[in-house]
């Protein structure tokens, strides 16, 4: 946006000041934002609730929000497509925003929530500093517990009245925080905790809802308090730097669109993260959507090893590659327990005609490993790649490989 017009025009620009207070319940708030016709829209409000943005593991697998309270409001989503809640004295104290989510019948969905600028500003101040924005935490999703229920698991009275007089002098309900899961088995922080640990504290600083985990997103190792099986203990957990650039660098081939592994989809992993590179999507009507789907770890082409998109992309490159064997020949189905399927036949058939089939050993989530056979088109599904590039006019440079 060139801001030149408007400034030239003589128009008096005021520029809307972002604080670090948080609202309270039943405070009334300014929304000022966008209809669902695109038109200004400003109306008081009021604040009826703050409580944590629920979302689930989606498939195929994609960023959603966590470990994040918003505020919901008396006028429900208002009929906007996103705003801003300012104070009486014209001082922006949330950012109102949808949120991605897949319903109950695995369908794309959102819903809306106001988001304190106190989680907003400490980007932002890097991003007007000129720095990379930057931040640190744990790779874990965390949820609260209701205090009464808190007591039946082994949280001690001492504790109770810390977190309720902490959360007293904050003007909202008391909770404990617990581990709901990790995202990340495959990081320090992803090895250390586990599911169900209560955290007390961090850094000794009593926690009481899930936003006070925000606090903590510069420093590399925290010193948590937690109980775990009954036990209090204390830990030193390492923390995760994250830059929002996981995805810099795509290959498509034969309709799948192969990167290295992001984080939502090392959430969706339980007990190894494979290697390889991973298989984001698969387009329809491609040659690999016979075969192959999305959320698996291509981990050989060939007879060849992959770990990293270079070695992907020399891996399908390799004309020696298409003349690779099955592991094992099913000719001698009399040695077999049962009879090959007719799927297995045309695989095993398709290495003995020509280069036109590649053998694709992949994992899956759930470390299970197999091997398809694919049939190439390379007329009308080329082989291309697209790397991030800060000095190309478009940010990004890609060719075209076959």
């Amino acid at each position: 946006f060139d801001p030149a017009p408007v400034i030239n025009a003589g128009i008096d620009i005021k520029v809307a000041q972002l604080v670090d207070q948080d609202f309270k319940l039943e405070d009334t708030v300014t929304y000022v934002g966008l209809s669902g016709r695109n038109e200004v829209q400003t109306k008081k409000t009021t604040i009826n609730n703050l409580s944590a943005v629920r979302t689930s593991e989606t498939t195929p697998a994609r960023w959603r929000a966590m470990n994040v309270e918003a505020y919901k409001v008396s006028d429900g989503s208002l009929s906007s497509q996103g705003g801003l809640f300012a104070d009486d004295q014209a001082q922006v104290r949330a950012i109102w925003m949808n949120f991605s989510i897949e319903n109950e019948r695995r369908e794309l969905s959102s819903i809306f929530g106001g988001i304190s600028a106190r989680l907003i500003l400490p980007v932002l101040q890097k991003i007007k500093a000129g720095q990379s924005p930057m931040v640190r935490g744990m790779d874990a999703e965390f949820w609260s517990l209701q205090v009464c229920n808190a007591r039946l698991v082994g949280v001690s009275d001492e504790w109770i009245q810390k977190i309720k007089h902490k959360a007293t002098k904050e003007g909202r309900q008391p909770s404990v925080v617990y581990v709901l899961g990790v995202t990340d088995i495959s990081t320090p922080s992803g090895q250390l905790l586990k599911a169900g640990d209560i955290v007390l504290a961090i850094d000794g600083q009593v926690l009481s809802s899930i936003s006070d985990l925000s606090q903590f997103h510069e420093q590399d190792t925290l010193t948590i308090t937690l109980l775990r099986d009954g036990i209090e203990q204390e830990m030193q957990v390492p923390t995760t730097q994250h830059d929002g650039k996981e995805t810099t660098e795509l290959v498509g081939w034969q309709g799948l669109l192969i990167q290295n592994t992001y984080r939502a989809a090392k959430e969706q992993v339980r007990k190894q993260v494979p290697e390889g590179v991973y298989v984001a999507s698969c387009l329809f009507g491609s040659p690999a959507q016979a075969c192959l789907r999305p959320g698996i770890w291509i981990t050989h082409v060939g007879s060849s090893s992959v770990k990293t998109l270079n070695q992907f992309l020399q891996a399908v490159n390799n004309k020696t590659a298409y003349q690779a064997k099955p592991t094992q020949s099913i000719n001698t189905s009399h040695q077999l327990l049962s009879l090959p399927t007719q799927e297995e036949m045309d695989e095993n058939m398709a290495f003995q005609d020509d280069a036109t089939h590649l053998q694709i050993k992949f994992v899956t989530a759930d470390n299970l490993t197999q091997v398809k056979a694919l049939k190439l088109d390379h007329h009308y599904w080329p082989t291309w790649h697209i790397k991030k590039n800060e000095s190309s006019p478009l940010g990004w440079d890609m060719s075209f490989l076959s």
